[in-house]
């Protein structure tokens, strides 16, 4: 016969218990893995089926699908597209089985090594405690009672020495008993079998200490006799035997109802076992997250094979137990009680026995009882030879739970196979991804909009590095995340538990370590999601705790979502954009130098300080390719500049200035000898025809009598030629006009001109304009007429071109009363509206514009919405409430059209009718169908039903409970408060006149924001609008209507209104013009005008009357002029004027051609023809010479390029031009520059080195040195203070924006970013608290048998029932799984849990989390595994690998060379076989950045971001070694302890809120340091205060080893590395224990990097003392000491290097500046403090405070731009050096080039005032 579970075969067994007991069955051979049965009748009854299918109908059931994934805020889009689960072929899921085999294998120990196979009694065991005298049973019972039971010692017998009670004796025992040869030797004489209670062990111990007293110089004992244990026992009248009585008829049973149980152990012999075996309990908690704490009811005592001589003792019942420890005065008391979880027989054993005898042991039930069970364990075993069951009763460590672990893995114990072989994970664990790349990722750019739809927001702060393993895990990535001390690996694990809740997924989270539980279960908890969690490690496995916390779940009230998330969201993202915009446009890279515009702005600080009395120029000048200067050309510019800077210096030496040198002007810095020689030849050839030209020139003046010589330049010359032929003589000339050449002028000749003109304008006005002859003063009054209809205000408000002429009266008319209308309405708008709104009448224009906007409102508002207008509907405030109660409304609507198409609704009338409908169905029977009232329910269904299907009771609930539901949302609309004070009505009124609600709502929004601008006239409209009696508004409304306001275009008739205050001022200016219209009509007849004038016309009379009467006055005002001539003009004919003019414009002409006053006169005496022609001779001789020495010239510039102005012109010469010069100033020039020759070839030097650069615009800096020769000074600063300053220009004109940045509003922009940033993340929390209430779990089957319940139907049972029967957690887990994953969608659980506690199938997850993963061994999690769809496994590869440190019975066995089991670890597996891989850098744990810096130097390779402290008082913090000269003895170092102890104690005295931790490197001394403080604790208050006060606590005081400390954290960690010389002056041995292993120096490095604060090390060791090379490699044997050697050399010295030493130089030209600046107001400055990965720009001291830095400063560079979002920038950086005693001062760029000075002074205030504040303080 087949299993019908797991198809193995089937043994035939009799049930024990329960309803069946009795009874036969067939079982499965595989139980209990496999729990499979068959009824033993091969036929069931008939009738006993048909009672199986009535219980089934009796159960309800619902569909165990999962309820629908429900997303936090943000989330609804975050995940991505499944992909479908992966097919693996049959081989490669045998490849997973054989894996799978073989790793399950290793948790399976049936060796003699197992105590759960061999136990071996000892009394020397420390590990252990025998109990004697004591019934089984009712130990058993009183134990399972919950009651705690106290643990008895043998009095002390009298003749004990009191002397033997001392510390010192005591400790040096034990000393001995690890080093006494003979006390070592005569043990190993006993025979095995001796438990160490015998006479012959008692008396080999005495005489250890009788040699011992001995030695120490103490008296000889008194008493020699040695009585055994268990004779002083029995003098004790105790029963001595561990084979427990057995209570006869209940005699004396009251003997052993007491809370007492007796061991064989002196009182210190118990104390010593018991805080061993506690410290063992609880580091079995902490680090492998089981309880290895049990107690033994029972022994199996057996052999191998007949053969054999060697009893095996296996233990048969175990039951986990807590052993609790109260202080008391005397000392401390011990007690034991149960764990919660019941006796459990031996599966270890019963495999053993399995498979080496075919021994089936039978089942232990819950209620059997131990004595019981023994006599069926008998029977089964009674044909085994000398086997027997011993009733021994033992305490001691089990692993039980590894056989659970084995069973798990188990494919056959898996309904579905393929949920284990062909899990994704595994198999990529076991083979490898498809993708190839193993590399680390980098960080991703958290403010990327892809990567915030990913990960919008998390529950707590977090880094680039942990953000982006957040991002990896929601994306679906299996994931290694590598963790190293202090990088904040909890905070990512639970923010990737907030981040996944958010997306709806279920978590399990895994670690061996129960304080990497809790510490992220109470981050979860601070932040409200503990509720959501399910701890099942093993401090929370018992079942009434699981219970209770599933009950809190249960009463946990629905949290709303929180308001004004979304804007939050939206401000946050704002002021997040903003600093990114910032921060990476001044830290983009401008320009070919390669420098950030950052470090631009600060270069061109730097350099500018340099500069200052240059300023002033230097500001002025641009270099127009700065962009494409590279720093190569900056350093070549600058090279070249002090070469140039050379020359320049001799020129001043030798001609005071460069300007004043010869050939300055000249170019061309390429002239051979030859071009030289040719250039010196022109210059005389210039010389010698100049000399020429003054010959002639004054032969000239003396032959025709001219006085003052014409001024003869090179350029003049030519130019009086030109002048000369640019002459028009005229045909005709008025010799008197001549003669009188000196008194003619311009205004001579207007004034003949006007009186042209003046007659021809008159002329041409009588013929277009008047029938009669006009004089003057006909014109002056026909202007005045025109000018005043011109000049009205009243003009461009009538529409002039509808006047066709003017001399009509009627149109005139017309034109105005169309006008008039308007006005006359505007004018009773004002009226109207001034009154409605009692208001002031206003007339002005604007006023207008105002009242008719409000107008044109009210007529577009219907007057329903006037009327019905109520104050609550208008307020603001309660718009929100209206919008949610409209949702409320519409969900009720369509709940109330989905059951209308289904059922009757409006015929129902009672729902409480319904509701006890409800409630009879739901109790239905199995015979209610003869009940009435349940058939009256099922009519009164049916009679609301349209379409009458057949139903389930079950879906007619379902169906009756949303109607109802339908009802109630009804009913507390209406009943709710606020919606009858907002709506005045009920839901049924409400719904009809929705959209009424909704127009007025919208009408009051639209009233303020139409009327916004807080105006009075604004404000009263608004108040009218929202508030006024509805009379007075339908008034106005029908006053609107009548005028037909909301047709008329009024814009464009404002418009024409324009300009004009007053609409009454308007009307009287159109009136007036109109009469100015009339009027002129008289005017026409008068002066007899055209009577067809148009407007125009009268504009054109207008223009020419003005410029007729203008020239008239300008005539009269010069008429003078014309007098003061030998002529009359005013005589003169027409023709005679045109020749007087044509004569004086000659006159004119001359004048204006030269300012030669000698050559006007020349010309203008007496014969005017005549000189004339003398003087144009002349020139053109001249000029010929002059033509000659331009040709000259102009070859020679071409050879040097000359700039005339600089090469000719000197300070001395008052010309501006070069071509101005007289011939006698060249002369002189050239005299000089031909005397001066030989000086040419220095300046073509100069020339070359100035010229050649210019790509580089070196010139420019050079032309402005020549105009401020001081710049020589400072030649290349200036020449990078103008590079920058011009690469700045063009930064501001390419990003504008730049230049308006300001460091105030920056600083506002990051204070209102950090504010929103830590409340989007508690808003977001709240929300997810709010999602997570909101998912409604399954119900499962809710009525029925208490064994078929299921889901929300067991879940209920078991938290409301008084005093429930609660199943194993497994079963509970087994029915309720989907339920408790909904109320609990975050499971934490040890590996050992998860195969205690989770069904192979049933109990999925989404995402598994594994911490601390370096420790745990593959085959611990592949269950877990198995069980999720995706992984991360985070830990940290140099720390501890898995050891078998926990499996081993007695670690104090533990010799000084064990080289320890250690295999990879599931961490070391994903990180060769998962493609996404992160490191976390941040560290965050240590306040002294020497306390990690030694392990980032030595193991993380100085990839961790440390963060620098400002205390430089290392007695505070840092790393402090205590040497002291001790030895080594007996695997102690006593000395050390005690030195620890004194030094723990005062810790507690001075710093009680502070945690401490003691860690030793072997467990010997860890129980040595544990024992003192033990009494320390006994003896000082103080001492137990502070134990108790940190006991409960994620960091309470305790005494670890070497092995167990990984997880922990504390302010202060003291250290005793116990190892030293065996006696004084003698080397140490080279045997440091774990240190020597391969991974010795993982483990050290666990152990240096757990203090926050300090560490305290104690130690008998020099760095000379350890032996080890330099060169030895990492992994190797010898490594684990080098680092030792190291680190108490670095504790010693401190030379590895720190914050306080750093050696790192400024890295800016910022930190130069400012630097300077602080050095020159007196502050020392430490530029780049820091340790590694990120350093504080500038760190300034002050002499009154030497303890610390006073402040960092920081600049917006790079340091600043390098990180990868807002927040680490911006927030989490500073709160983190602030949270390390620095107060920052952020200096930003844009406002340090603005001003510099004025910065420096805000940055010295700044210093100033922390001064101060340190000083008073």
């Amino acid at each position: 016969m087949k299993c019908p579970k797991c198809g193995s075969g089937m043994i035939l067994r009799t049930a024990s218990r329960g309803f069946n007991a009795g009874n036969k069955f067939y079982g499965c051979k595989k139980f209990p893995a496999c729990r499979g049965t068959v009824d033993f009748k091969k036929k069931a009854d008939k009738k006993k089926k048909k009672k199986v299918e009535t219980n089934k109908k009796k159960t309800k059931t619902v569909d165990s699908k999962e309820t629908e994934m429900i997303k936090a805020k943000g989330f609804e889009n975050s995940s991505p597209i499944e992909e479908p689960k992966k097919e693996y072929s049959s081989e490669r899921k045998e490849n997973v089985k054989k894996t799978l085999e073989d790793l399950r294998l290793k948790l399976l120990d049936l060796t003699g090594k197992n105590p759960l196979v061999s136990f071996k009694h000892r009394e020397t065991n420390k590990n252990q405690v025998r109990l004697i005298d004591e019934i089984i049973d009712i130990l058993y019972q009183k134990l399972n009672d919950n009651k705690p039971l106290q643990f008895l010692s043998l009095p002390e017998p009298d003749n004990n020495p009191k002397d033997e009670k001392t510390e010192k004796f005591l400790n040096e025992l034990e000393i001995a008993k690890v080093e006494d040869e003979i006390y070592l030797e005569a043990l190993s004489k006993l025979p095995d079998d001796d438990d160490g209670l015998s006479k012959k062990s008692q008396i080999i111990l005495r005489e250890l200490k009788d040699r011992l007293r001995e030695k120490l110089g103490m008296e000889m004992r008194r008493s020699p006799d040695v009585m055994s244990k268990k004779e002083y026992a029995i003098k004790c009248k105790l029963d001595p035997s561990y084979e427990m009585p057995t209570l006869i008829d209940g005699k004396n049973k009251s003997k052993w109802m007491d809370k007492k149980m007796q061991t064989l152990l002196f009182d210190d012999e118990l104390f010593k076992n018991l805080e061993t075996i506690r410290r063992k309990y609880r580091e079995s908690y902490d680090e492998k997250g089981i309880n290895t704490l049990h107690i033994v009811f029972g022994f199996l005592e057996w052999y191998e094979d007949k053969n054999s001589e060697k009893k095996i003792f296996s233990p048969i019942l175990i039951q986990p137990i807590d052993l609790e420890r109260i202080r008391k005065p005397k000392g401390f008391v011990y007690s034991i009680e149960t764990s919660g979880e019941p006796a459990k027989l031996n599966l270890t054993l019963v495999e053993r026995l399995k498979r080496d005898f075919n021994i089936n042991l039978p089942e232990f039930a819950e209620e059997d009882k131990p004595e019981e069970y023994f006599k069926k364990i008998e029977k089964v075993i009674s044909n085994q030879q000398n086997w027997n069951v011993r009733k021994f009763v033992t305490i001691g460590h089990f692993q039980y739970l590894n056989i659970l672990m084995y069973q798990d893995l188990d494919v056959n114990s898996w309904p579905n196979a393929d949920d284990l072989l062909g899990s994704e994970i595994i198999n990529e664990i076991a083979f490898g991804s498809s993708n190839d790349s193993l590399g680390y990722q980098e960080d991703y750019e958290i403010d990327n909009e892809d990567i915030q739809k990913v990960a919008p927001y998390l529950i707590l702060d977090s880094d680039s590095s942990q953000h982006s393993a957040v991002v990896d895990v929601l994306q679906n990535k299996n994931l290694v995340l590598k963790g190293p001390p202090g990088t904040g690996k909890s905070q990512t694990i639970a923010n990737i538990v907030g981040a996944a809740l958010a997306q709806g997924k279920k978590i399990l989270f895994v670690s061996a370590k129960a304080a990497a539980l809790d510490v992220v279960y109470k981050r979860l908890n601070d932040v409200g999601l503990g509720e959501f969690c399910l701890r099942l490690h093993a401090y929370n496995s018992k079942r009434k705790q699981v219970v209770e916390d599933l009950k809190r779940r249960l009463d946990k009230t629905r949290k709303r979502s929180p308001e004004q998330f979304d804007q939050n969201v939206i401000e946050l993202k704002r002021n997040r954009n903003k600093l990114n915009a910032y921060v990476n446009d001044v830290n983009k890279i401008f320009g070919s130098t390669g420098l950030t515009i950052q470090e631009i702005f600060w270069a061109a600080i730097n350099n500018q300080q340099y500069c200052e009395d240059g300023m002033h120029i230097l500001k002025k000048l641009y270099l127009p390719d700065c962009e494409n200067i590279s720093q190569i050309q900056i350093e070549d510019a600058c090279s070249r500049l002090d070469m140039i800077k050379i020359i320049l210096e001799k020129f001043n030496d030798k001609f005071a200035g460069i300007t004043n040198h010869p050939f300055y002007g000249l170019n061309n810095y390429k002239l051979s000898k030859f071009e030289r020689d040719e250039i010196k030849s022109n210059f005389i050839e210039i010389k010698n025809l100049s000399n020429e030209i003054i010959k002639d020139s004054n032969e000239f003046y003396q032959n025709n009598s001219i006085e003052n010589n014409f001024y003869l330049s090179i350029n003049s010359v030519g130019k009086y030629q030109e002048e000369i032929k640019n002459i028009q003589i005229p045909n005709l000339l008025d010799q008197k006009v001549i003669s009188s050449s000196n008194l003619i002028d311009k205004k001579f000749k207007d004034t003949l001109d006007n009186v042209d003109k003046f007659n021809n304008l008159k002329k041409l006005f009588k013929e277009k304009f008047i029938n009669a002859e006009i004089n003057i003063n006909t014109i002056e009054n026909l202007q005045n007429e025109v000018s005043k209809i011109i000049k009205s205000n009243a003009l461009n408000k009538i529409d002039i071109n509808k006047l066709k002429i003017l001399g009509s009266k009627e149109s005139i008319k017309d034109l105005f009363s169309n006008l008039s209308f308007d006005i006359d309405l505007f004018i009773e708008i004002i009226e109207k509206v001034s009154n409605i709104l009692s208001i002031e009448e206003n007339y002005s224009i604007k006023n207008l514009e105002n009242q008719i906007k409000f107008l044109k409102f009210v007529s577009a508002v219907p007057k329903n919405i006037l009327l019905n207008r109520r104050k609550e509907l208008l307020d603001e405030v309660n718009h929100d409430p209206i919008k949610q109660y409209f949702e409320k409304i519409l969900k009720i609507k369509e709940n109330e059209i989905s059951l209308e198409s289904n059922y009757r609704i409006k015929n129902i009338v009672n729902i409480d009718e319904i509701k006890e409908d409800i409630t009879i169905i739901k109790n239905a029977g199995f015979f209610s169908f003869l009940n009435s009232r349940y058939n009256q329910a099922k009519k009164n269904f049916l009679s609301i039903q349209r379409n009458k299907i057949k139903l389930s009771n079950l879906k007619i609930i379902h169906e009756l409970q949303k109607i109802v539901s339908y009802f109630e949302s009804i009913d507390d609309l209406n009943q709710d408060i606020k919606f009858n004070l907002l709506f005045a009505s009920n839901y049924d009124e409400i719904k009809n006149n929705e959209q009424e609600i909704k127009e007025i709502v919208k009408f009051s929004t639209d009233v303020k924001k139409e009327f916004s601008n807080l105006g009075r006239f604004d404000e009263t409209v608004k108040y009218f609008l929202l508030y006024s009696e509805n009379d007075k508004l339908i008034s106005l409304k029908d006053f609107v209507d009548n005028k037909n306001i909301k047709e008329i275009d009024y814009s464009s008739k404002l418009k024409k209104l324009e300009g004009n205050n007053d609409i009454n001022e308007i009307k009287n200016d159109l009136k007036k013009l109109e009469n100015l219209f009339i009027n002129f009509i008289k005017n026409i007849e008068e002066y007899n005008l055209n009577k067809y004038l148009t407007f125009n016309d009268l504009k054109e009379i207008y223009i020419q009357n003005s410029e007729i009467l203008e020239l008239q006055s300008t005539i009269n005002e010069n008429r003078n002029i014309l007098n003061n001539t030998e002529v009359n003009y005013q005589n003169l004919e027409s023709d005679k004027i045109l020749t007087a003019i044509e004569t004086i414009e000659l006159i004119l002409n001359v004048k204006e051609s030269t300012n030669n006053q000698s050559l006007i006169n020349f010309l203008f005496k007496n014969d005017f023809l005549h000189n004339y022609n003398l003087l144009n001779n002349f020139l053109i001789n001249i000029n010929s010479k002059i033509l000659k020495i331009n040709q000259l010239y102009d070859d020679t510039n071409k050879l040097a390029d000359i700039n005339e102005n600089a090469f000719f012109l000197k300070s001395e010469i008052n010309v501006k031009n070069f071509e101005d010069l007289s011939l006698n100033e060249i002369l002189k020039s050239l005299d000089n520059k031909i005397i001066s020759f030989d000086e040419l070839g220095d300046w073509i030097t100069y020339q070359n080195a100035k010229l050649n650069n210019d790509e580089l615009s070196i010139n420019i800096l050079i032309r402005a040195y020549e105009d401020n020769p001081k710049i020589i000074d400072y030649l290349t600063y200036a020449y990078k203070t103008i590079l920058f300053q011009s690469l700045i220009r063009n930064i501001y004109e390419k990003y504008p924006h730049i230049k308006e940045f300001s460091g105030l509003e920056i600083n506002n922009i990051r204070a209102r970013f950090n504010t929103l940033d830590k409340k989007i993340n508690n808003l977001h929390s709240t929300d997810l608290i709010s999602t997570l209430t909101k998912r409604k779990p399954p119900s499962g089957v809710t009525t029925g048998l208490k064994r078929d319940l299921t889901d929300m139907g067991l879940i209920n049972h078991l938290t409301q029932s008084e005093k429930p029967k609660i199943p194993s957690i497994r079963k509970v887990l087994e029915r309720a799984g989907k339920a408790i994953k909904e109320l609990k969608p975050v499971f934490m659980m040890s590996p050992h849990s998860v195969a205690q506690f989770l069904p192979p199938k049933g109990v999925e997850f989404d995402l598994i989390l594994i911490d601390e993963a370096s420790q745990l061994k593959p085959e611990f999690v592949m269950g877990a595994l198995a069980r999720c769809s995706y992984a991360a496994i985070m830990g940290d590869p140099m720390q501890l690998p898995p050891t078998s440190f926990y499996e081993r019975e007695d670690d104090a066995e533990e010799s000084e060379d064990f080289e320890r089991l250690e295999e990879k670890s599931i961490l070391d597996l994903a990180l060769s076989r998962i493609s996404t891989r992160r490191d976390l850098k941040w560290h965050y744990r240590s306040r002294d950045e020497s306390l990690i810096a030694f392990s980032n130097k030595h193991f993380y390779n100085d990839r961790l971001i440390l963060f620098p402290t400002a205390s430089r008082d290392k007695s505070i913090t840092g790393i402090q070694v205590k040497y002291i000269e001790s030895v080594y003895k007996g695997k102690q170092n006593i000395q050390e302890a005690i030195e620890i102890v004194d030094s723990v104690c005062d810790y507690m005295s001075k710093f009680k809120n502070k945690s401490c931790l003691v860690v030793t490197m072997n467990v010997h001394q860890s129980e040595l340091i544990n024992s003192l403080i033990s009494k320390k604790e006994i003896e000082n208050q103080y001492v137990a205060d502070y134990i108790n006060d940190w006991k409960d606590t994620l960091e309470p005081f305790t005494v670890k080893n070497l092995e167990n400390v990984q997880g922990d954290e504390r302010d202060c960690i003291f250290i005793s590395t116990v190892f030293g010389p065996p006696e004084k002056g003698i080397k140490p041995k080279q045997t440091f224990g774990p240190i020597n292993t391969q991974y010795g120096h993982r483990r050290l490095n666990v152990l240096f990097t757990r203090a926050k604060e300090k560490v305290e090390l104690v130690t008998s060791l020099q760095p000379g003392d350890i032996l080890a090379e330099d060169d030895v490699s990492s992994g190797s044997r010898g490594y684990g000491r080098k680092i030792l050697k190291d680190y108490i050399q670095y504790g010693l010295t401190g030379t590895l290097y720190s914050g306080e030493d750093t050696s790192r130089e400024a890295g800016s030209d910022f930190q130069l500046y400012v630097g300077d600046k602080l050095k020159e107001r007196g502050y020392e400055i430490t530029q780049e403090v820091g340790v590694a990965g990120f350093f504080i720009d500038i760190g300034v001291k002050h002499p009154k405070i030497p303890h610390k830095y006073l402040i960092g400063v920081e600049c917006d560079g790079a340091t600043y731009h390098s990180s990868k979002s807002a927040r680490d920038r911006d927030r989490l950086r500073q709160e983190i050096l602030e949270g390390l005693g620095w107060t920052l001062y952020r200096i930003w760029s844009t406002d340090w080039f603005n001003d510099p000075n004025n910065e420096t002074d805000k940055l010295v205030d700044f210093i100033e005032k922390e001064v101060q504040k340190y000083t008073t303080n």
